[in-house]
């Protein structure tokens, strides 16, 4: 009684206090539409067997269609898990190489500095697309840039005849190769960051000890460095993880299945072959591995910064 009261006795006040929330209700409701609503639907989408030859039918059959996308028999799901993963610890463990020594090199007092750190940041703001498209023409074997510098250097030999992207043993690894370029600039800039916001104390004193620049690299600079290098970790993996558009654009996850990732075996069930029960299954999988491998870095992440 008292409290209908006092906001009968000051309305004002309680419409500035409803203010705020009702500001961000259209964007929570905005939210909602398009993610929680979306989330919910597709997981019932996977317990169902739906195909869309029969649009109508859609019948609920439990596990069965995560018992089928995981059975040991189901090949093609696993040389997606097989090609998946050797993309991400291919790109990942490149990128990583690459990332910690550009930074360590550009970290030093050179002049141009400013112009360097730029010049290597202009690949990661390119869209995938277009990296996947040019990409695409360079490793064309007819007019390609690429073959045509191998040829030029005299190695013909590495160069397949019927190109990098048509050939099944270097197909894989010419679209990890697109990753490296594009995404190194960010391992990169989380490094050089981190490098620079370090202590100089431990240094100095790694340094009147006689220690060399190796040794203060290796028992300084890296156990300093690990948490930004376990963040990097985390958002290049899940990020390498869910790789679709660079190798659909290059591949279509050819020749054969030598590139077909996960994300391209998910839009293929879906959209090629119909069986929305299936690649719904799949994306929860998928979904299921990257929360797991991610919750493993976050903890690992927690007990280097605590």
């Amino acid at each position: 009684m008292q409290q209908s009261q006092s906001r009968s006795a000051n309305p004002g006040r309680f419409r500035r206090a409803l203010l705020p929330y009702m500001l961000i209700l259209p964007v929570m409701a905005w939210l909602v539409a398009l993610t929680i609503f979306p989330f919910v639907k597709t997981l019932q989408y996977s317990f169902l067997g739906w195909v869309l030859t029969r649009p109508w039918h859609k019948p609920f059959v439990g596990f069965q269609n995560y018992a089928s996308v995981l059975s040991p028999r189901n090949n093609i799901f696993w040389n997606a898990m097989a090609n998946t993963g050797l993309f991400v610890a291919g790109a990942l463990s490149v990128e990583l190489v690459l990332g910690l020594w550009l930074a360590s090199l550009v970290s030093r007092p050179i002049k141009a500095q400013k112009f360097f750190v730029t010049t290597l940041l202009i690949p990661m703001v390119i869209s995938p697309v277009v990296a996947g498209l040019f990409y695409r023409a360079a490793f064309a074997p007819e007019f390609g840039l690429i073959n045509y510098f191998i040829k030029a250097i005299g190695l013909v030999h590495l160069a397949p005849q019927e190109g990098f992207l048509g050939n099944p043993r270097t197909a894989l690894l010419a679209a990890i190769s697109v990753d490296i370029w594009q995404w190194t600039p960010f391992t990169f800039l989380i490094l050089f960051a981190g490098i620079r916001s370090l202590p100089n104390e431990p240094f100095e004193a790694a340094e009147i000890d006689g220690s060399s620049r190796m040794q203060r690299f290796l028992y300084v600079t890296l156990p300093l460095l690990r948490p930004a290098l376990l963040v990097v970790i985390l958002f290049r993996a899940m990020d390498a993880y869910r790789i679709f558009d660079v190798i659909w654009i290059m591949t279509k996850g050819g020749p054969g299945k030598a590139t077909e990732v996960l994300s391209v075996l998910i839009y293929k069930t879906a959209f090629f072959y119909w069986d929305i029960g299936i690649s719904t299954a799949m994306s929860y999988v998928m979904l299921l591995i990257a929360i797991a491998s991610s919750t493993m870095l976050i903890r690992a992440l927690h007990r280097e910064t605590t």
